[in-house]
């Protein structure tokens, strides 16, 4: 019964990687969606901050 156990812990250590390599997703997907954002914001930033016949430069 010993293959078994070895099964089980390869599962384990499997789940643990699997948990693992999820998390490292999420976090690289919440830094993606900021970064889009703040991309997003300098863009609307530099289109109202500098209009072509605007008397008002910021």
């Amino acid at each position: 019964m010993m293959i078994g156990k070895e099964n089980n812990l390869q599962m384990t250590d499997k789940d643990k990687i699997i948990a693992s390599l999820r998390k490292q997703l999420q976090e690289a997907l919440r830094k993606n969606s900021a970064l889009e954002q703040e991309v997003a914001l300098l863009k609307y930033q530099a289109e109202n901050s500098y209009r072509v016949g605007d008397c008002t430069l910021k």
